[in-house]
């Protein structure tokens, strides 16, 4: 008698959930949001566009190593590769921001690539876990290398004013 009575509680379940979700797949369908998700995407497109195409010089991608590779070739093929991620330029001299996962190790070595290839050692200024984030500096390699003539030079993204957003505003990513 008592599994007759938890299965019809489990049918009886079942059966609600599918009606449920029956009737949230109709009123989605009727909903506007979607059309006016679909509008706002074909009218922002063009500005998300130029967004991106205004900040991506800024934007590196940055690997993560055990140990500092001995060759160039080992920046990109080493056994010592443990992870990477991306940042941004936030000043010409190579002050930058990125996710603190991405940096998570005081004792790895931590490699930047611009867009161009170019190289830079990474040193890890500040490391915050609670909201993810890392405040890192480019570093030329050596004094002779292509990267020093490029600190003090280098595009970077002008940080905003956070007070300002609203909730439900919408954020491009980009890295």
């Amino acid at each position: 008698m008592q599994k007759k009575i938890i299965f019809s509680v489990l049918l009886v379940a079942f059966g609600m959930g599918l009606l449920g979700g029956l009737i949230g797949s109709v009123w989605w369908q009727r909903a506007a949001l979607p059309s006016m998700v679909a509008r706002f995407l074909s009218n922002s497109s063009d500005e998300l566009i130029e967004a991106r195409a205004i900040v991506s010089p800024a934007v590196f991608s940055l690997n993560e190593y055990r140990a500092k590779p001995e060759s160039l070739e080992d920046f990109w093929d080493s056994p010592d590769r443990v992870g990477g991620g991306t940042g941004f330029l936030i000043d010409a001299s190579g002050l930058a921001l990125t996710n603190k996962h991405v940096v998570p190790e005081e004792d790895h070595f931590y490699a930047a690539f611009l867009p161009d290839g170019t190289r830079f050692d990474v040193m890890v200024e500040a490391r915050d876990t609670l909201f993810d984030v890392a405040l890192i500096r480019l570093v030329p390699p050596s004094p002779d290398s292509y990267a020093a003539t490029l600190v003090g030079k280098l595009p970077f993204v002008e940080l905003g004013d956070s007070s300002s957003v609203k909730v439900g505003e919408v954020v491009l990513a980009i890295g």
